[in-house]
């Protein structure tokens, strides 16, 4: 329950470019909550609002051989 109210509040925050405190918020979660998809998924819309081009390669890549079926990862 506490990683759903985690990723909820940090996609609030990324709704309101409050970029750092997105990632903040995701940073709370704990292992290894941390692997779930969604969350990914929102790491990777943050590494790209930050511009982390590197951190957001290696991580769609993870998630591409994770969860090949995760189209946001292919995009990005």
């Amino acid at each position: 329950m506490l990683t759903k109210r985690h990723v909820s509040h940090a996609k609030g925050y990324l709704e309101l470019g409050m970029v750092a405190e997105a990632a903040a918020e995701l940073d709370k979660i704990l292992a290894p909550d941390r692997d779930e998809i969604e969350v990914l998924s929102l790491r990777l819309a943050i590494l790209q609002e930050q511009e982390n081009w590197t951190m957001l390669r290696d991580l769609a890549r993870l998630v591409v051989a994770q969860s090949p079926e995760e189209a946001a990862a292919w995009v990005t």
